[in-house]
């Protein structure tokens, strides 16, 4: 009985450990609805992200065929914003409509390369966006969002408008004339850019702040006027406006932006304001009719690219306030014929005048200490240049294509010629300073009319093909056991001691 009794037991414990021991599976965890933040779904034509609230972005429209009404929901989520590049290209649209509960479009959300648009539709409770005679804006911020491409040829910004959205009205191939109201205080990003028929406009007082190429490649545009308060000419303002005559910048002005003038070609003249101190980066790049601009006393720092292009140009002074001309500052400026930098200069940067091809006089500054790469290049009329008693290094090409340079003068103290410093020189003879230690690859290149050239002991590294190209030499005339001599030997170069024809004479 007892045994009967222990088996029992011993029975239901088995029975337990393989069936009451096991836990049921636990449900998965579901996931933090906040984890979607910022990330991006495809859900049918559409790609979206999701917002801070959890609501629906709308980024990228990846339909094949025209639409007419934007989605109110996607996965669930309730569709409230529209980003600014959600439309690439245009799919042959001419009417859209955008549901109440799209109540944030930042950015003009077409693009405007939606030629065929003619018809925005908002319903008239809509909670942030109206439709007025066509345009839509943003009734709560009271900025217009997008001017589709309407027949008229003039349109009026309503007053009130505080302030023109970035892309507003840009690529727009109909009006002649925009008239802003004294209540807008802000032009967005590109806001007018290529309106190609757009001939003039008048910026108000009122405005405070133009975004980056507001009106660039505004081809027929003639004349514009900053207002008076502004520190900075935007970036990119008119860069490109091909027909450009006049630009009035404010006294108030202490810098130029970047591009903010490039490629207006019918540009002649332009006063900067006193009080001036920096000319940004490509600022007048290819300008290629200004011929005058007189350089404000207080300027410090004239950017890379500033008046490259600029072939008209003939005379620049510059002031002894002066202290940074940037990388290719003035290079192509065809037209100018005498140069001098002042010893205020600090830096030089590279290809400052490379390609001045009507260069017939520089004076650089006599603290230089190298010439840097390109800074001469190409400057076919310049017969000479004093190189500072201080240079120990002239860079890559520093002096290549000077066609007209007969002779060179290196100084003592120099210790680096790089590559093709001498590219396509025209000199018979070059006399090496005693301290160069480096001469670099191709250094006299198809330097075709260069008899003789002495390379001094001190020289222990030179660079692959220095003499290439150099047929009027003869023979390289070295130190017996110098690295020169080697250097002659291993390229199979003809050479020649100082004293090789001293037994002539006895």
């Amino acid at each position: 009985m007892r045994n009967r009794v222990l088996l029992c037991v011993l029975a239901v414990v088995m029975l337990f450990c393989f069936t009451g021991c096991s836990r049921p599976p636990e449900p998965e965890a579901t996931p933090d609805p906040r984890s979607f933040v910022g990330q991006t779904f495809v859900s049918g034509d559409w790609e979206y992200t999701v917002r801070e609230d959890l609501s629906a972005m709308l980024v990228k429209y990846i339909g094949a065929k025209p639409f007419k009404a934007f989605p109110e929901e996607l996965d669930g989520r309730t569709v409230t914003g529209i980003g600014p590049d959600t439309f690439t290209k245009s799919n042959g649209m001419s009417t859209v409509s955008i549901p109440d509960c799209i109540t944030y479009i930042p950015v003009n959300p077409f693009n405007n390369h939606f030629y065929e648009l003619r018809t925005i539709l908002v319903s008239p409770g809509h909670p942030t966006l109206a439709v007025l005679d066509g345009v839509l804006f943003d009734k709560v911020e009271k900025r217009l969002i997008c001017y589709p491409h309407l027949p008229e040829t003039t349109y009026r910004v309503p007053e009130g408008i505080l302030s023109i959205g970035d892309w507003a009205f840009r690529y727009n191939n109909s009006l002649t004339q925009i008239h802003l109201p004294d209540s807008v205080v802000s032009i967005g990003e590109e806001a007018f850019r290529k309106c190609s028929k757009l001939t003039s406009f008048s910026i108000p007082d009122s405005v405070q702040h133009i975004g980056r190429a507001a009106f660039a490649e505004c081809g027929k545009l003639t004349r514009l006027k900053l207002p008076d308060g502004f520190t900075e000419v935007p970036d990119e303002i008119v860069s490109w406006c091909h027909d450009l005559r006049s630009f009035d910048i404010p006294a108030s002005v202490v810098r130029i932006g970047k591009e903010a003038f490039s490629s207006c070609e019918s540009l002649k003249s332009i006063k900067l304001p006193d009080g001036l101190t920096g000319i940004g980066e490509k600022a007048f790049y290819y300008c290629s009719g200004l011929r005058d601009i007189r350089l404000p006393e207080t300027l410090q720092e004239i950017g890379n690219g500033a008046f490259s292009g600029c072939k008209s140009l003939s005379t620049v002074v510059f002031p002894p306030s002066v202290r940074v001309i940037g990388d290719e500052a003035f290079s192509r400026c065809d037209g100018m014929t005498e140069i001098t930098v002042p010893d205020t200069v600090q830096t030089l940067g590279e290809a400052v005048f490379a390609g001045c091809k009507g260069l017939t006089r520089i004076t650089l500054p006599s603290h230089l200490t190298r010439l840097n790469a390109r800074l001469l290049s190409s400057c076919t009329s310049l017969p000479s240049v004093t190189i500072p008693a201080g240079v120990t290094v002239i860079e890559e090409k520093a002096l290549a294509g000077c066609w007209a340079m007969t002779a060179i003068d290196l100084p003592e103290g120099l210790t680096t010629i790089g590559n093709e410093a001498f590219f396509q020189g025209v000199f018979r003879t070059i006399h090496i300073p005693s301290t160069v230690t480096t001469i670099g690859d191709k250094a006299f290149l198809y330097c075709n009319k260069l008899e003789e050239i002495t390379i001094p002991e001190s020289v222990t590294s030179m660079g692959k093909l220095v003499f290439l190209g150099c047929d009027s030499l003869k023979a390289v005339t070295v130190t017996p056991g110098s690295y020169g001599e080697q250097y002659c030997k291993d390229n199979q170069l003809p050479y020649q001691y100082a004293d090789s024809a001293d037994w002539l004479g006895k």
